[in-house]
């Protein structure tokens, strides 16, 4: 998987948000976009996800110009600092639910759930409701629930409900298991 920004800028109401840029993503790796607030740090991240149209440039996805493809179709999850489950739904079944939807098979379900489960440290709680859950707990299911593909980025907006311990956490464990991929 390969993300590639070529060119890429926004402007609102000819204010710039974002601009000239040009970036590449490659599998295998963990990118982090810091900068303060209105730097562009979210703007970046929704046009790389397809929710928002660049003013100028492209968007490559494994090489493939996506730029004016619907974000339904381009298979990227984006969990902003304010997420949303289905509160109905229990913690696996909010997980399951995308691939569900991509007619993935009840074995590949099971298991990639099982998989993102243990990675955000939600197993003890596959059968609760999200309501049920802490904020960061929240953040965690919904970041997983839309990402949980390993074909498929995630972006993350804000980490800040996830709580320092656990985010060191997760950095050690994505890190360990990009080494064992590659």
């Amino acid at each position: 998987m390969t993300l590639t920004l070529e060119g890429v800028s926004k402007k609102v109401e000819g204010q710039t948000q974002i601009h000239r840029t040009d970036l590449t993503l490659q599998n295998g790796t963990m990118n982090v976009l810091l900068g303060p607030t209105l730097s562009g740090k979210t703007s970046l991240m929704r046009l790389m996800a397809g929710l928002d149209q660049p003013s100028t440039g492209r968007i490559l996805w494994n090489g493939e110009d996506v730029t004016g493809v619907r974000v339904q179709d381009r298979k990227v999850a984006m969990v902003y600092q304010q997420f949303i489950n289905y509160p109905s739904m229990t913690v696996y079944d909010n997980i399951a639910s995308p691939m569900r939807l991509l007619g993935k098979s009840k074995d590949e379900i099971d298991a990639a759930v099982r998989k993102a489960a243990d990675l955000m440290q939600l197993t003890p709680f596959l059968d609760r409701k999200p309501l049920a859950l802490s904020g960061g707990q929240q953040q965690r299911l919904f970041g997983f629930g839309g990402g949980v593909d390993e074909d498929r980025p995630g972006f993350l907006e804000d980490l800040r409900d996830l709580g320092a311990e656990f985010l060191a956490q997760l950095v050690v464990e994505v890190g360990q298991r990009f080494v064992q991929q590659h």
